[in-house]
């Protein structure tokens, strides 16, 4: 299943959970997985990421196993601001290509959350925008890299918890789990 739900903590401290598509696993280290997932930079969810240390909750549900992943770990927000040549803006070059013309579009969309005008009948639908070029990516598209430190499989079909914690070294990288 490729829709997991991610919770973080907005602001104010309070917890917020929404849906987002898993978008695959970084390549690097196997002793650290990290998730992608994409996002509007200008999106509430966004904000709530950039606020704090950055932590976060994934819940993951595989109905067919009935198996139940629940993954915490830290988030980082990779945007058009870092640095070219990186490992970060690479994958975020690499994510956009990958995404289909529909969803880069989404993009272009206005600000999410933002009030839904009315239009003349001479006006140009801002949902109906030039598509983006599939090679950079728009300004407003943040991709998000979830490295998991805890985590925590139910088997409801064995009745089974198994928890699994990575031991961080100094410079806050996974030792072993």
């Amino acid at each position: 299943t490729k829709f997991v739900q991610l919770a973080t903590l907005t602001k104010n401290g309070l917890p917020s959970v929404r849906t987002v598509v898993f978008r695959g696993w970084l390549n690097g280290n196997s002793l650290q997985p990290v998730m992608k997932f994409v996002s509007d930079l200008r999106s509430e969810k966004f904000a709530a990421i950039l606020h704090s240390e950055n932590w976060a909750e994934v819940c993951w549900y595989f109905q067919e196993s009935r198996d139940q992943f629940r993954l915490r770990g830290t988030l980082t927000a990779v945007g058009a601001d870092v640095h070219d040549g990186s490992d970060e803006a690479r994958a975020r070059v690499e994510q956009w290509r990958a995404l289909s013309d529909a969803a880069r579009l989404q993009f272009c969309f206005p600000r999410p959350g933002a009030p839904r005008l009315e239009l003349e009948a001479d006006c140009i639908d801002p949902f109906q925008p030039p598509q983006p070029s599939p090679m950079e990516p728009v300004s407003t598209f943040g991709l998000l890299l979830f490295r998991p430190t805890l985590v925590d499989h139910y088997s409801a079909r064995r009745v089974e918890r198994e928890i699994y914690a990575a031991l961080i070294s100094e410079d806050r990288a996974v030792r072993e789990w």
